[in-house]
């Protein structure tokens, strides 16, 4: 319950709430209350005037709070609350914490300051609490400071909307500290002929004199430098010793630093050491690398690579050479090498570098299902139902399809097929036999010689067969009966996998989206490697094969046979894809996968190291890859510059997201394919072709 809201239940007290119901009272965080008086003539009723001095009494007894949206100061909360005057003492450690006043509401991103802040002070990065700052440190000079600004920024580095207050700081002197040294000047290690700057930090009380001095600590037979906190040295060819002796007021005779060793290398002269490792790199399968290292020592020096972790000198391979090109490889591998030379006879061993590869390639089946052995049959009720098909010439392409093919429980059948922008419709009787035979004449166009024969399968379906003949070019007829048994039922993700080698062609993974009901038919519906829309609507047969066609704005066609291929596919076609009104047709091979979500991430396997999903965008030269994090959420996540935006969904398998590279702000759409543990589909952009994206697992 708010403490400071209550009902005004007195007449009086009400009608005197609504004569300054006007009144608009503006709250700072500020050691002042600012009220601005619309109608002044308020105060001429004592007891206005009363209400209003009551309100001011209890606003500056709630102290330092939150302003209205738009008041905008920083003040200080300690050491004296609501101060511009903030008291420090040298040789005393200062803690100046300060509050920003909202903004509009707005979170305050960053703090600045403008003017002189006392030596020893610094502005402490970032803001706590969403508006809290603060300047820390131990003041070294005595003295005024006015004139510092502190800046509250609505933004990042110092933009946006802003807020600030102005202070000074009051450095008194404390008492004097003699001079000594808080960090010591630190060895390093150059090569003949460089230079080197050394530093020491002093504390104690200004002001302080410094003395460099070459040779063991304490021996100042050979002073060198200025009066400085650092020393820059000559051009050394051998290694020498430095130190310092820092003084004040306090202590005159000063305090000596440790002696910094400047050891000087000589790259051509000792025992050999490895001076720059080789680098670990990726590369696609199939493909090799070179790797390289760099040493010092005494010529000559000799080289051996070696395969595997480094120290492990099993498989030799390469030449004596300080450079290494891998053989083909299909699988991450490391590699290492040995520098020798007389000075170091047991040699320098590098560090491994990993050639990691990134396989790019989705598997299909190797080998398409045969043709089931298909026997003719006389017709009998048994053959009735509903049947689905196309035409497809001898070579495989595809030149029209059977629809709305029902047979009933007499034989008598009606069906129209599609050859071209022709339609026949067919009427007739199957035969004892089970077969037909008739010419078709349309309204416009060439009359159509058709041939069929009902025929059994050894998978227990049965199946139309034929021929249809227009002209000199003759098609054979495949229609099969639906009727999907229950375990075809279900949600698949389908791709249809682009040809890298063909450069003339889409270069996006094609994908779908189907749902196989328990009565046999199947809607389907994805982007093609173009980035173009597809959708289909099927029917399956009881032993697992589905006549599939899309004739819009392509032609895409074949023959699905459902399938379990260990670790490939659980159905799978050859498709003919042809773009309307185009000569050229492509052979893409269709696989699919079951989806099912049973919790967690949808892809198997995968570790909880901050990237643990390799990418790649692209193809061949043009190809990038990228590492990402997938979450236990299924969300992917990038940590480099790029915003990168995908999410899968756990109801579909679909991914859907946005890549922005190369001056493109590419739009991702594609499906988790579970049956080989990875996702897979394209990208497409306005002005732009479509590239392949693929995801898989990061190797450990």
């Amino acid at each position: 319950m708010n403490p400071y809201h209550a009902t005004v239940k007195s007449p009086k007290l009400r009608r005197l709430g609504q004569r300054v119901s006007s009144l608009v009272v503006l709250l700072q965080k500020s050691p002042y209350i600012q009220i601005l008086l619309p109608e002044a003539k308020l105060f001429s009723s004592i007891a206005t005037a009363d209400a209003v001095k009551m309100t001011i009494a209890t606003v500056a007894g709630l102290g330092v709070f939150d302003s209205v949206s738009g008041a905008s100061e920083i003040i200080q909360i300690s050491p004296v609350n609501g101060s511009n005057m903030v008291p420090a003492t040298t040789g005393e450690n200062l803690s100046f914490n300060f509050q920003a006043v909202s903004i509009g509401g707005e979170t305050l991103k960053s703090f600045t300051v403008t003017g002189t802040l006392p030596p020893g002070l610094t502005l402490t990065p970032g803001v706590q609490g969403k508006k809290f700052g603060s300047i820390t440190g131990m003041p070294t000079q005595a003295g005024s400071y006015p004139d510092v600004q502190i800046h509250g920024w609505g933004k990042a580095n110092g933009t946006g909307r802003t807020v600030r207050g102005t202070f000074t700081f009051a450095v008194a002197q404390g008492t004097p500290l003699p001079a000594g040294i808080v960090t010591q000047p630190s060895a390093i290690t150059i090569d003949i002929g460089d230079t080197t700057e050394l530093v020491v930090v002093a504390d104690g009380t200004a002001p302080f004199t410094y003395q460099w001095y070459q040779g063991p600590a304490g021996n100042t037979s050979s002073p060198v430098g200025t009066n400085s906190s650092a020393f820059t040295t000559p051009a050394l060819s051998t290694t020498t010793n430095y130190w310092v002796n820092v003084a004040n007021a306090q202590n005159p005779s000063g305090a000596d630093s440790n002696a910094a060793t400047v050891t000087v290398f000589d790259p051509e002269q000792g025992p050999t050491i490895i001076n720059q490792h080789p680098a670990s790199i990726r590369i696609n399968s199939g493909e090799t690398t070179s790797l390289s290292a760099t040493s010092y020592g005494a010529a000559p020096i000799t080289y051996q690579w070696y395969q595997g972790p480094s120290g492990v000198v099993t498989t030799p391979v390469g030449t004596n050479s300080s450079s290494f090109t891998t053989p083909v490889l299909s699988a991450s591998t490391q590699y290492w090498v040995k520098a020798t030379n007389a000075d170091n006879p047991n040699g320098a061993n590098s560090n491994a570098a990993t050639v990691t590869v990134f396989d790019s390639q989705i598997d299909s089946p190797l080998e398409e299902a045969g043709e089931l052995v298909r026997n003719p049959v006389s017709f009998s009720v048994t053959n009735a139902g509903k049947y689905a098909g196309f035409l497809r010439s001898s070579s495989g392409e595809m030149l029209g399809y059977f629809k709305s093919v029902k047979v009933g429980k007499t034989g008598k059948f009606s069906a129209k097929v599609y050859w071209g922008s022709v339609v026949y419709a067919v009427k007739g009787t199957l035969d004892e036999q089970g077969a037909y035979s008739g010419v078709i004449t349309p309204r416009s166009g060439s009359a159509a010689t058709v041939e069929l024969q009902l025929v059994s399968t050894l998978g227990g379906g049965y199946e139309i067969t034929g021929s249809v003949t227009v002209g000199n070019e003759t098609a054979d007829v495949v229609a099969v009966r639906s009727g999907a048994t229950p375990q075809q039922a279900g949600l698949y993700t389908l791709l249809i996998i682009a040809d890298e080698g063909d450069s003339n062609a889409p270069q996006g993974q094609g994908y779908g989206l189907m749902k196989v009901s328990t009565k046999g038919s199947a809607k389907i519906k994805g982007l093609l490697g173009d980035g173009s829309k597809w959708t289909a609507k099927c029917s399956l047969t009881p032993n697992g094969k589905m006549p599939l066609y899309y004739t819009k704005s392509v032609i895409l066609s074949g023959l699905v046979r459902f399938r379990d291929v260990e670790e490939v596919s659980d159905c799978d076609a050859a498709l003919m894809w042809r773009r309307a009104g185009s000569a050229v047709t492509l052979s893409r091979n269709l696989i699919g996968s079951r989806f099912r979500y049973t919790g967690g991430r949808l892809l198997s396997g995968l570790s909880d190291t901050t990237t643990n999903v390799e990418m790649q965008t692209g193809a061949g030269d043009s190809a990038e890859q990228w590492h990402l994090a997938w979450s236990t959420t299924n969300k992917l996540t990038y940590a480099g510059p790029e915003k990168i935006k995908m999410k899968p969904s756990t109801k579909s398998g679909q991914i859907k997201g946005k890549i922005p590279t190369g001056g493109i702000n590419w739009k991702v759409e594609g499906v988790v394919f579970q049956k080989q543990n990875l996702a897979a589909g394209l990208m497409t952009a306005k002005g732009a072709s479509a590239q392949s994206l693929l995801i898989v697992p990061a190797e450990e």
